[in-house]
């Protein structure tokens, strides 16, 4: 394993000592969000509770110093299979070491409005589920810091399949705000922000407007405005023409004073056959942003919903999602 993990360490880390100087000499590394994989996962081999057992679970084994350097640790929204006794110790455990508690959430309400669309559409959820939600997180001690909208923007308005609904803007704002009211109640303070996917919202037409617009209508609908905007990038193979999507949002979002991170991850099925190639394909992905586009985000959030890698946190089996981690603070010059 020590012999995997050095010669990974030399072909996974792509940025020249050129770039690795230009990104470790940035003030501030970027905030840095941790994903676990979801606790009942165990298709093709993932083990969705590994992660969970070495974080929160074995007494008395040393704490990660790689998580010295997370400041949010984020689950999946719909966490029902997780039993009790392990969601208390892990928001303990968070408590305990200071890192924020966040949950990424389906985001628009499909009940309580004239339209019959939506249901099944990515995004869209009851809102009597999210209050069950919260209320669940309460009881067994956690203290939810963010939510995280499931591109409610695009879903809501943009989508073009089955049971699309091609809201206005006023109207996503008020089915987005039906949900994320119900975390507001249990915690009054928690940031709400939006996650929506590019280059596909950069090519609607007068995307920009229609975003400033969103951000207004949630505002008055929720009393809050979005805190902060996740960048979901659709990684094409061998194809870069995302890249002035992310320049011009990465601009946008700096005009709107919308703080905003991009999620560092891999193209799946086809950009990753393994761990390592998962690995190292989504290492490429985050040198050539930072260091050929020169774009640091606010915070850099590390999640996968492909089968790579089989893992949360590096272990005698492989290696982990942790792993990318290391190589993104090395990027920035922390060891």
């Amino acid at each position: 394993m020590t012999k995997l993990l050095s010669i990974l360490v030399a072909s996974l880390l792509l940025a020249s000592p050129a770039a690795m100087t230009a990104a470790s000499s940035n003030a501030t590394t970027p905030e840095i969000w941790f994903f676990l994989r979801p606790y009942a996962m165990m298709a093709h081999d993932v083990d969705g509770q590994q992660g969970w057992q070495k974080l929160f679970l074995q007494g008395g084994a040393p704490w990660p110093p790689l998580m010295n350097h997370v400041r949010v640790v984020a689950f999946a929204g719909n966490f029902k299979m997780v039993p009790d006794d392990v969601l208390a110790k892990a928001f303990a455990k968070l408590k305990e070491k200071h890192i924020g508690f966040a949950i990424e959430s389906l985001a628009l309400s499909w009940v309580g409005f004239n339209e019959p669309c939506g249901k099944g559409v990515e995004s869209f959820t009851d809102p009597p589920g999210n209050a069950d939600i919260a209320r669940r997180i309460k009881a067994l001690g956690g203290e939810l810091v963010y939510v995280t909208m499931d591109e409610p923007l695009y879903n809501g308005r943009y989508y073009n399949g089955p049971n699309a609904c091609h809201d206005s803007i006023k109207m996503v704002a008020q089915r987005a705000a039906a949900v994320m009211k119900e975390y507001q109640k249990v915690f009054p303070n928690v940031q709400i922000g939006d996650t929506e996917p590019f280059p596909a919202l950069t090519k609607q037409p007068n995307w920009q407007n229609e975003y400033r617009e969103w951000m207004q209508a949630f505002n008055e609908e929720l009393g809050k405005p979005i805190a902060f905007l996740n960048i979901d990038i659709n990684w094409p193979e061998d194809n870069w023409n995302w890249q002035p999507s992310l320049k011009q949002t990465a601009a946008f979002a700096r005009a709107q004073h919308l703080p905003f991170g991009f999620i560092y991850n891999a193209a799946f099925p086809e950009g990753a056959k393994s761990d390592q190639q998962w690995i190292g394909r989504a290492a490429r992905n985050f040198t050539e942003i930072e260091t050929k586009l020169g774009i640091v985000p606010d915070k850099a959030l590390f999640e996968s919903w492909a089968f790579f890698p089989k893992r949360s946190m590096t272990d005698a089996n492989g290696l982990g999602e942790d792993y990318l981690v290391t190589q993104y603070l090395l990027l920035h010059g922390v060891k």
